[in-house]
């Protein structure tokens, strides 16, 4: 392990999974939030607006007291500030979705992203693709399939076409930021990115003007706590690109509703079928199988 640490290259490796392993967990307790926001009255905008909103704030004491400040050259915060409104896009296809379809065929859909960073990244050469990288998407995709137990019940076009949006969005999301992450602070880009979506749905918010808050205090709890996991899943996630790549990051990412589930289990009482632990089985098997293909000698 102390080789294995003293190897520059190797160390950057380990510390980018370990963020990505940490940004589906923070993913996840955000999404737990947001279900108690839910239980307790509020409504979907309520908890997007919390999310962005509440996250930006999070991050100005940050960058102050850090000592990084708020300098972004011109062009990476112009990038940043799109994708946040790109962001704010990707937001409002995958909760509309979940309005129109199943939750699992929502989730199903969105989490095709990986394959779709994948190509974007090969069309403009930002990474390189490997066939084992290949197999490892599209078995992770095969085993989300059955980890969120997908079935024709509740199919519609329109949801369907929102959760597409979503996953091209988030895709779009993650290939861009890679520019930035190569030169920038990843910190100052997750920023100027809450900043821009926050902006937005404050706007939002101010224009729709009775927002649906939650009613209880379990659903505040929800509600506020969001915001902190979402700023911390973000940094993590986007801190990861800069480490290991868009493709091995959104790789990892899979891991997501697998810990969902196990969340579900434990706090919100949802049982596990064998098929979602078949599938569980078959995204960390992915993830396992490519992590093991990059620590091959070239």
């Amino acid at each position: 392990m102390a080789d294995l640490l003293a190897d520059p290259v190797r160390r950057r490796g380990l510390i980018g999974v370990a963020l990505a392993v940490g940004a589906t967990i923070t993913f996840t307790a955000s999404t737990v939030g947001a279900v108690f926001s839910y239980e307790g009255g509020g409504e979907p905008l309520a908890a997007i607006s919390s999310r962005y909103i509440g996250a930006m704030l999070v991050f100005i004491p940050l960058l102050h007291f850090s000592g990084i400040g708020f300098s972004l050259p011109r062009r990476e915060r112009a990038i940043s500030l799109a994708l946040g409104g790109l962001a704010a896009v990707q937001a409002y296809c995958l909760y509309n979705s979940i309005a129109h379809i199943a939750v699992g065929l929502t989730f199903a859909i969105f989490y095709i992203y990986p394959i779709l960073v994948a190509l974007i990244a090969i069309a403009f050469r930002q990474d390189r693709i490997t066939p084992a990288i290949v197999v490892g998407l599209v078995v992770a995709f095969a085993g989300l399939m059955l980890v969120f137990d997908v079935s024709d019940k509740g199919s519609n076009l329109w949801g369907s076409l929102l959760a597409i949006g979503a996953a091209v969005s988030w895709a779009i999301i993650t290939v861009g930021s890679g520019g930035v992450m190569r030169t920038q602070d990843p910190r100052l880009f997750t920023f100027y990115l809450q900043l821009s979506a926050g902006l937005i749905y404050l706007v939002i918010c101010l224009i729709e003007g009775d927002v649906a808050l939650p009613q209880t205090a379990k659903g505040w709890a929800g509600l506020i706590s969001l915001p902190l996991f979402y700023a911390a899943s973000t940094l993590g996630f986007f801190g990861a690109i800069a480490m290991i790549g868009s493709i091995r990051a959104a790789l990892l990412m899979n891991l997501e509703p697998v810990f969902t589930i196990a969340a579900g289990f434990l706090i919100l009482g949802q049982v596990l079928t064998p098929l979602q632990l078949a599938g569980a089985a078959l995204v960390i098997g992915a993830v396992l199988a490519v992590r093991i293909e990059k620590a091959r000698p070239s």
